[in-house]
C-alpha cells in the first residue's frame, strides 16, 4: 500500500513537472519568436487554401464582392510603368553648364569649329544634410532733431518667447526630428555642433515645450471635432515618466523617480488622430476624451476602456487581429487545433480586402452593399468560428496558449461579431497601432519623459504629427503656418488651424471625403 501511494505521488509530481516545463518551453518559443522571428502574423495563403479545402470543403475561392448589377471589366490590364521618377517641380533648381573641351568641338573631317545646336539636360539631387542662417534685424532708431520726445523704432518679429536667441524654426525642427524622426534632444545637439553652432539639449527642450505650449488648444479643438464622428479606433501603450516627490517631502528626501505612464491614440477614418497623457492606466483617462462621442468604439479586450464604454453607452467593437494573434501564439503547440482557426479568421481578413479593393474601384458601392456582403459572406465564416470555439472549450488545461486564445475570443464573443450591421466598423484596431508605432519606435531613442510636462507636450507634438501623416501634409509646413499665425495673433479661432481646416483653407490637394483616401489605409 505504501508503495502504490509513492507511486501515486512520484506520478503527479512528475505530471507537475512535465506541465511546467510544457508551459516554460511555451514562453521560451514566444520569446524566442519576438527576437529572432518575423513579427507579422500571416500564414503562407497556399497553405492556408490547403487546409481550407481539406478542412471546410464548402468554402469555395475566389471572394466575389461584386454587386448583382455590377458590369464585369474586359480587355487586357496596361502594364505598370517603369524606370526613374522625376523630381519633383518645386524643388529650386541650379544649372551647371558643362561644356566638351575645346579640342573635341573640331570636326574631324573638315576641321571647321563645332556650331551649339541644342543640349542633354541631366538631373541629379543635390542634399544639404543641415544648413544655418543667422537672421539679423536691423530696426533704425530715430528720434526728434530738438531732442523732445523718445526714440522710436520698430517691434521684432514676434518669437516663442521674449529676447528669443532662436526663431521658432529651431523649435519647429527640433519636435519634428524628435517625435516624427525620433532623434533624442541630445543627438540633435550633436548634430548641430558639427555645423558650428552650440545649443544644448536643454535649450531645445525648453524651445519644443514652449512651442507645444502654444499648439496644445489647436489639440484640444481636434479632439473636440474627432468625437462627431461615427465611429473611433483607441489603443494605448506605456512610456516611462520622471517624477518628482510631492511638495509635502522635505527638500533634503527629495528625489526624482521613473513611473510607468500611458499614451493613448484615438483616430477616426478620415484622418483625425489624437493622442492623450494620463499618469495611469485608469479608465478616468478614456472617459474624459471620449466626453461628447456617441457611436462605434473600436478597441482590443483591455477593460480600460469599460468605464467610458458604460458611462457613455458606446457601442463597444472588437479586434480581430488581437485573436488572430492569440491563436497564432498556440501554434506550436496545437498546430491543427489552431491552424483550423486560423484558416477562418484568415478568411474574414480576405473578405475585408475584397471589399475594400471593390470600393476603390466602384464608389457605388456604398454602405450598403458592405453590409449584404458581409452577412452572405462572413456571417458563414463566423458560424464556423463558432462551432470551433466552442468544440475546444473546457477542453485544454489552464494557461495552456490555446486556451487562452479560447478565452480571450469567448470574453469578447458579443464585439467580435458587431461588424457584421456597421458597415463603417473595420474588424480590427490595426489603425490605431499603427498609429502608437511612432510612439514605441520613440521611447526607444529618448526612454523616457523628463516630466509630465513632457507627456503633455508629447501628446501634442504626436496629435499633429500623427493627422498630418493621415492627411498627407507636411509637417514642417502647416507647423510653420500656424505657428506664425499664432504668435501674430494668438486670439485666431483653433477650429481654422487644425491640420483639416488649414490644409482645406489652402487649398492643398484632399480629397472631399476623406475616409474614401484614409479607410483603405485602416483594413491593411
Amino acid at each position: 500500500m505504501r508503495t502504490a501511494q509513492l507511486n501515486s505521488a512520484f506520478l503527479l509530481k512528475l505530471e507537475a513537472m512535465d506541465a511546467r516545463f510544457r508551459k516554460q518551453e511555451q514562453v521560451m518559443e514566444r520569446l524566442l519568436a519576438r527576437i529572432f522571428g518575423q513579427k507579422r502574423e500571416k500564414i503562407d495563403p497556399a497553405q492556408l487554401m490547403l487546409f481550407l479545402r481539406e478542412e471546410f470543403p464548402g468554402m469555395v475561392d475566389p471572394i466575389d464582392c461584386q454587386a448583382p448589377d455590377a458590369p464585369q471589366k474586359t480587355g487586357k490590364a496596361r502594364p505598370k510603368g517603369h524606370g526613374r521618377d522625376s523630381f519633383p517641380e518645386h524643388l529650386p533648381r541650379r544649372r551647371v553648364i558643362v561644356e566638351p573641351p575645346a579640342d573635341h568641338c573640331i570636326c574631324k573631317e573638315c576641321s571647321e569649329p563645332m556650331v551649339r545646336f541644342g543640349e542633354d539636360i541631366t538631373e541629379r539631387g543635390h542634399y544639404i544634410p543641415g544648413v544655418w542662417e543667422i537672421i539679423q534685424y536691423v530696426r533704425g532708431k530715430y528720434s526728434c532733431r530738438k531732442g523732445c520726445g523718445g526714440v522710436v523704432t520698430a517691434e521684432l518679429p514676434p518669437a516663442l518667447v521674449d529676447k528669443a536667441k532662436f526663431e521658432p524654426s529651431v523649435a519647429i525642427s527640433a519636435a519634428i526630428d524628435k517625435y516624427a524622426d525620433h532623434m533624442p534632444l541630445d543627438r540633435q545637439a550633436d548634430a548641430h555642433e558639427r555645423l558650428g553652432v552650440t545649443i544644448s539639449p536643454s535649450t531645445l527642450g525648453d524651445s519644443v515645450l514652449d512651442l507645444t505650449d502654444v499648439h496644445a488648444p489647436t489639440v484640444d479643438v481636434m479632439r473636440e471635432e474627432l468625437v462627431e464622428e461615427g465611429t473611433i479606433h483607441a489603443d494605448n501603450t506605456s512610456v516611462k515618466t520622471m517624477v518628482e516627490s510631492s511638495e509635502d517631502t522635505p527638500k533634503s528626501e527629495k528625489k526624482k523617480t521613473l513611473r510607468e505612464t500611458q499614451i493613448w491614440v484615438y483616430l477616426a477614418a478620415c484622418g483625425k488622430v489624437v493622442f492623450d497623457f494620463t499618469m495611469d492606466k485608469s479608465a478616468s483617462g478614456p472617459e474624459r476624451m471620449l466626453q461628447g462621442f456617441h457611436g462605434n468604439l473600436v478597441a482590443d479586450g483591455a477593460p480600460n476602456f469599460n468605464l467610458a464604454v458604460r458611462a457613455l453607452d458606446l457601442v463597444r467593437c472588437g479586434c480581430w487581429s488581437h485573436v488572430r494573434r492569440k491563436f497564432f501564439e498556440a501554434l506550436s503547440s496545437h498546430p491543427k487545433a489552431a491552424m483550423r482557426i486560423l484558416v477562418l479568421v484568415d478568411r474574414l481578413f480576405r473578405i475585408e480586402r475584397a471589399i475594400e479593393k471593390r470600393r476603390r474601384r466602384d464608389r457605388k458601392f456604398g454602405d450598403s452593399d458592405v453590409t449584404r456582403v458581409r452577412r452572405r459572406r462572413s456571417s458563414c465564416v463566423l458560424k464556423k468560428f463558432k462551432k470551433e470555439i466552442y468544440r475546444l472549450k473546457g477542453q485544454l488545461p489552464p494557461k495552456d496558449p490555446l486556451e487562452i486564445a479560447v478565452s480571450y475570443s469567448l470574453s469578447q464573443w458579443r464585439t467580435l461579431f458587431r461588424f457584421i450591421r456597421r458597415p463603417t466598423v473595420a474588424i480590427h484596431n490595426n489603425a490605431a497601432e499603427r498609429a502608437l508605432r511612432a510612439v514605441a519606435v520613440g521611447r526607444k531613442n529618448y526612454l523616457f519623459f523628463g516630466s509630465a510636462r513632457g507627456g503633455n507636450a508629447a501628446r501634442v507634438m504626436y496629435s499633429i504629427l500623427g493627422t498630418c501623416k493621415a492627411l498627407g501634409i507636411n509637417p514642417h509646413t502647416y507647423l510653420t503656418d500656424t505657428t506664425a499665425i499664432l504668435l501674430a495673433n494668438p486670439d485666431t479661432p483653433r477650429s481654422t488651424l487644425t491640420p483639416w481646416a488649414w490644409a482645406k483653407a489652402r487649398g492643398q490637394k484632399l480629397a472631399l471625403d476623406l475616409s474614401a483616401e484614409v479607410t483603405p489605409a485602416l483594413n491593411r
